[in-house]
């Protein structure tokens, strides 16, 4: 038996009656009232709730829906607020860059798991990897909506590809392929001038924690206390940066190149690009013209094939609540196979339901099939968050300091100790009662 059915059953059996006799009556009467709902990301409401709320409304006519959305930049602080002050939203969005482990640790979240099993949720059709990323002690604590494994593909440039007679890049690669292929792809001018780029360097966030996973490396350790910069695993990484961007000149710095990255090889400046499937629309309307676009599967590195960077999104009913039962039945209708569908179809992101994850594997949409497989697999790693929750500092300490080195203005081993150093200095400071 899956194991998270299992603690279903036995919470169900913990929860006994009360629970269930509590809400009986909601639950067959339908659910009234105000219904309160926060977002941050535009693309859950205006993309996908917001053009077919009104299937919902027409569901639940005593029930009235009132949306707010709350800015990314502002949206952890203000919904902390919102719970310090008593004025909590029924839902609100939430993923795992956006803190979901503090609210859920500090006992801001419903718990839905007695809703699933009151209600026959089939909670184990979506992914156990996802649903289990979710679960704190048995409790599910956010309703996934859409899931992504990160950085799990490689954008190259068939057209280049074809013209200098190269292979397009093997399901088995690897990141020493993946190098010579940025060799054969780079076009160099007698003066060393180089006119094309073979790749996009994997420095940004999300791409080089893709390849320092795949190299058994990391930005943290597993108690997210530690930095991780100078481990055997992850200092082969930023070498290889190194060489695509100092020593053998096969990817744009900063300063050479157009726009940003996914910029750089849509316009053709460079042929290979680390992707996330959220790019995957802007690069197929925005390849400039005469240039055609692939994905292949990211590099096999010595520990294996791994993507990261990967996020989880969902609603979470908040413990406080002023409207459970409504609240339930808007996460049931979001969960449900209609709009999980929608998820996808409208390129969004990707369905933690396996089942229709299963159609689009059969379809063989090159376009997603790396990704789907990806999360499929569960072979992929979530950002890493530091324990004390500054992951903004944390990701300045890092970029601040290797800065130089992409630059060429520094050895990289030297950026590394003073990124490590500054890293370890976030890492130190005291976890606070309250982000």
């Amino acid at each position: 038996m899956n194991r998270f059915v299992l603690l279903a059953v036995l919470l169900s059996t913990v929860t006994g009656f009360a629970f269930a006799a509590a809400a009986q009556e909601a639950a067959e009467t339908g659910p009234e009232g105000r219904l309160r709902v926060v977002y941050r990301a535009p693309i859950w409401f205006d993309r996908w709730v917001g053009p077919v709320l009104s299937e919902f409304e027409e569901m639940y006519p005593a029930v009235a829906v009132e949306v707010q959305n709350i800015p990314h930049p502002e949206y952890p602080s203000r919904m902390q607020l919102a719970f310090a002050s008593g004025n909590v939203p029924d839902l609100f969005e939430l993923n795992l860059n956006q803190h979901f482990d503090f609210f859920a640790a500090q006992g801001m979240l419903q718990n839905l798991q007695p809703y699933v099993v009151r209600n026959g949720f089939p909670i184990i059709s979506f992914s156990s990897a996802v649903v289990d990323r979710l679960s704190l002690d048995g409790d599910l604590n956010l309703m996934p909506m859409g899931a992504h494994p990160g950085i799990a593909a490689v954008a190259y440039n068939r057209t280049n590809l074809d013209s200098a007679g190269i292979a397009s890049p093997a399901d088995d690669w690897t990141y020493d392929d993946y190098l010579e292929t940025a060799r054969k792809l780079t076009v160099k001018q007698p003066d060393g001038r180089v006119t094309r780029f073979g790749t996009v360097a994997p420095k940004q966030w999300g791409p080089v924690l893709a390849a320092l996973a795949s190299f058994g490396g990391g930005w943290l350790d597993s108690t997210g206390i530690r930095s991780a910069l100078l481990d055997k695993g992850s200092v082969p990484v930023y070498h290889l940066i190194d060489r695509l961007l100092n020593q053998e000149r096969l990817a744009p710095r900063d300063d050479e190149m157009i726009g940003h990255q996914r910029a750089s090889f849509m316009g053709g400046q460079s042929s290979m690009c680390f992707m996330g499937i959220w790019e995957i629309g802007t690069i197929n309307l925005g390849m400039a013209e005469g240039n055609e676009a692939a994905l292949a599967p990211l590099p096999i590195g010595p520990a294996g094939r791994m993507s990261a960077g990967a996020n989880i999104e969902g609603f979470a009913m908040a413990a406080d609540a002023p409207n459970k039962e409504a609240a339930w039945a808007m996460l049931q209708w979001m969960g449900g196979e209609d709009m999980q569908r929608r998820v996808t179809t409208e390129d969004i992101g990707l369905t933690p339901r396996t089942a229709i994850l299963d159609e689009l594997r059969v379809a063989h949409d090159p376009w997603k099939a790396p990704y789907v497989e990806a999360l499929l697999s569960g072979e992929y790693l979530t950002p890493p968050i530091p324990a004390n929750f500054r992951v903004g500092e944390m990701r300045n300490a890092i970029q601040r300091n290797l800065d130089p080195a992409f630059a060429g203005t520094m050895p990289m081993d030297d950026a590394l100790r003073a990124a490590h150093d500054a890293l370890q200095t976030v890492l130190d400071k005291p976890v606070p009662e309250q982000m």
